[in-house]
Formats: structure tokens, sequence, C-alpha cells
């Protein structure tokens, strides 16, 4: 603590204090007899403390320098949660919802692993057709009397029956000639959500009753299936990018066979006093125009034209 008094080396009491003699002790009392703080003035000390506030000040900083590195992390965390959601909305886009029952866990765990799933015959045929038709199907599945859902996936592709036949655990009486082909499946997310996480959504297309509910093979209504596959967790052990990239070349096989990728209703709107109506098929950010037999009564208008109108509207 001294080493902040000034000039405090001609104050060496020590040295001075040797070299004093005891008669001139008893009538001038030397320095080493006088009290060391009572010689310093207050100016001096009131200093002296306030260098040593600001130097435990500057030792107290480490730990809020530690704090402060808090809302990086979250700020990360935000970011990764916004990609994610970012992708699934990709994922989304012109895609059909089908809710998948199973009767155990472990043909969903076999599932899981190995990629594939089997169904009825009356099952099989509605997601092929579905297949054949949009861009994505997305199966959501559940075990009966779990109170969950056990993840989502997406179909690869149609039932096939060229392919070895998998081990299903089967209910007694269900034999595997029963089942349809093999789907191949891409799990989006392996994940469980709990029914209590799903009382606000609702699915119209089976009478408007609770998403929990539904037999196997159950289509969602586009909207609320979307809704409820955002409620699952993250799955960080699953890369999206191969999934989005087979989601990519479904559509540009759909637009080369002439097909509608997406669901948007005819619209009407005037371009240079010409009534024009197209059908627009919505697709990595660009607006494409299709139009509309008879030919002879279309007018094709430039991409630029119609992404300056705001004149589509999607279903």
């Amino acid at each position: 603590m001294t080493a902040g008094l000034p000039e405090e080396d001609s104050f060496d009491t020590r040295s001075e204090a040797s070299g004093a003699s005891s008669s001139s002790s008893d009538t001038n009392p030397s320095i080493s007899s006088v009290d060391t703080e009572s010689s310093i003035s207050p100016k001096i000390r009131r200093s002296h403390m306030n260098r040593e506030r600001s130097f435990d000040k500057k030792k107290s900083k480490s730990p809020v320098a530690v704090q402060h590195k808090k809302p990086t992390a979250q700020k990360s965390t935000s970011k990764s949660a916004y990609d994610y959601m970012t992708k699934l909305n990709y994922l989304f886009r012109e895609t059909r919802f089908f809710v998948i029952k199973s009767n155990n866990a472990e043909n969903v765990t076999l599932s899981k692993s190995k990629g594939v799933w089997s169904t009825l015959p009356q099952n099989e045929a509605n997601l092929n057709q579905a297949f054949r038709e949009g861009r994505n199907v997305i199966l959501i599945f559940s075990v009966k009397e779990s109170g969950k859902f056990a993840g989502f996936a997406r179909m690869v592709g149609e039932s096939r029956r060229d392919v070895p036949t998998v081990s299903w655990v089967l209910p007694h009486g269900l034999s595997a000639k029963a089942l349809g082909g093999v789907i191949e499946v891409d799990w989006v997310c392996k994940n469980s959500l709990s029914f209590t996480c799903t009382g606000h959504l609702y699915n119209p297309w089976n009478e408007g009753k609770p998403v929990k509910i539904g037999r196997d093979g159950q289509e969602i209504e586009q909207k609320v299936g979307a809704e409820l596959c955002r409620l699952f967790p993250e799955d960080e052990s699953i890369d999206l990018t191969p999934i989005l990239k087979k989601s990519k070349e479904a559509a540009r096989l759909l637009r080369e066979k002439g097909g509608r990728v997406a669901a948007y209703k005819e619209i009407s709107y005037s371009v240079d006093r010409k009534d024009v109506r197209n059908v627009v098929d919505f697709d990595d950010m660009l607006l494409d125009a299709f139009p509309i037999e008879p030919k002879e009564q279309l007018t094709m208008v430039r991409k630029e034209t119609i992404s300056s109108r705001n004149f589509w509207r999607y279903i």
C-alpha cells in the first residue's frame, strides 16, 4: 500500500532512527517516534484510497466480461432456430401430410433405423397417388395409445415390391402378405411430441377433430399439418440439406411433366389494358407464368412484370 505515497524514500524511519542519539531524542523527537499516518496529509490519504478503489474495480471486471458472452450464445441459438424453421418452410411447400398409426413402437424404431415403411394396400394407393401428384408427402408417425407423435418423415418414392421385405412386428392374425410394398422414407425428425402440445390444432379434413385423432392413413389439411410438424423439437442429428435437394428435384420433374406444382387460384388482372389469366408456380422465389387454355386468348407476361405487381394469392 505504501507504494502509492509520494516521495516516501525521504521518510526512511529506519535509517534516521539508527543515526539519532539518545540525548537528541529527549529534546527533539526523531521522525521514527512520529506516527507515520499522522504525517500524511488528508489530501494524500484520499488520493491513496481512491487508487485502491480503482484497483479493486479492475479486478472485478473479469466476471462481468464472462457474463457478456451469454447474449452471444443466445443469439447463435436463435439464428440456428431461424435457419431450421426456414428449411422446414421450404420443405412444406406444395406438401401433403398423412398420419401413420403403428400398432407398436418396435416398427417405428425399425423404420427410423432402415428408412422404410409399409402399410395396408388402401393406404398405399393413396400415398402413391399423393407422391405422383405433389412435390412432398410427409408421414407423421404415432404409436397407438402412446399419447404422442413419434416424429415425421418424407416419402422418397412410391412403394416397391422388388426390394427385400422387412421383418415387421405384426399383430396376431395379420400376415405380412396383407401389407403393401416397401416405401422408402427420409426421416426429418425422430423426436417425439406429446399430444398435450397439439390441443390447439384441429383437422378440418377429419370433421374438425383434434389432430391427434385419426385413423391410419388419415390426411391432414396442409396448414394444420405444417404447423404440427413445426411443433416438434429440432432433431440436430439429421441434415436437412439432402432432403431439401430431393424436394427441389421432385418439383423440377413435375414441371417437366407439365403438372402444376403449387395450388394457386386463377387470378384475373390487367396488363396494358389486356385481360390475362394465369396459373403461377411459385418455386425458388421466382414467378413463372403458365398460360391456361385456350392459348390464343392469353398473353405471356415477363417475370419482372408479374413480380412487380402483387397479383398472386396463395391458397
